[in-house]
């Protein structure tokens, strides 16, 4: 445990002197059974060691509109990235803690996915990604939440 908590800790350092970000983000989800489409902001962080390997981590809001429904659905993100990145291509692994607020009902879940990500210049960039959680209401009652998505980010 000692170990891990000490490279935590160095993970930690280093990411200060990273690269931060802020982006806009649209896509295409399957909300259950319906379809549906989600906006959002949000900011991060990442940085590229020496050997290419790439770490990140970044938080978001979103609105969700589902198909079908009169209200809008909010909610939030928390990522992290764990990739390789070559020149102006990095492609990544996501693990994501999500939550949603829904009409009556709160609901959280974890899951995964996968990212590419282009920079086109210096401080500009476009990224696609695919991410699935499984999420679980205060009822105990279970969905699943998938997004196809594209980014488009300002990196500080």
């Amino acid at each position: 445990m000692k170990k891990f908590l000490a490279g935590l800790s160095l993970v930690v350092v280093g990411m200060s002197a990273s690269a931060a970000d802020v982006y806009l983000v649209g896509g295409a989800a399957d909300f259950e059974t319906n379809s549906a489409k989600e906006y959002g902001i949000g900011f991060g962080a990442s940085k590229v060691f020496e050997n290419n390997v790439l770490i990140g981590i970044k938080a978001e809001v979103m609105v969700i509109d589902v198909d079908g429904v009169s209200d809008s659905y909010y909610g939030e993100s928390v990522d992290l990235h764990l990739g390789y990145a070559y020149k102006d291509l990095s492609i990544y692994g996501i693990g994501t803690l999500t939550y949603h607020q829904l009409t009556n009902l709160n609901a959280y879940g974890f899951g995964g996915g996968v990212g590419l990500e282009y920079k086109l210049f210096k401080h500009l960039s476009v990224a696609a990604e695919y991410k699935s959680s499984s999420m679980t209401t205060a009822a105990d009652t279970t969905y699943d939440y998938s997004v196809a998505r594209g980014l488009i980010k300002y990196m500080f």
